[in-house]
């Protein structure tokens, strides 16, 4: 789900974990990662043109 270019929400499979400091030592490259069961829940209640706010 992109919402800046190509940074976006998604599913991250090959991550065994989320949140936390894993951002220090194993981040993305701007995208937010999730597991594929949060992506599908936020797919299936967002429309088009939800300001999504990152922080």
């Amino acid at each position: 789900m992109p919402f800046n270019g190509g940074i976006g929400i998604h599913d991250a499979n090959w991550r065994k974990s989320f949140g936390g400091t894993i951002y220090k030592a194993n981040g993305s490259h701007g995208c937010i990662n999730s597991p594929y069961c949060v992506a599908k829940a936020i797919f299936d209640h967002i429309e088009p043109g939800t300001p999504v706010i990152c922080y």
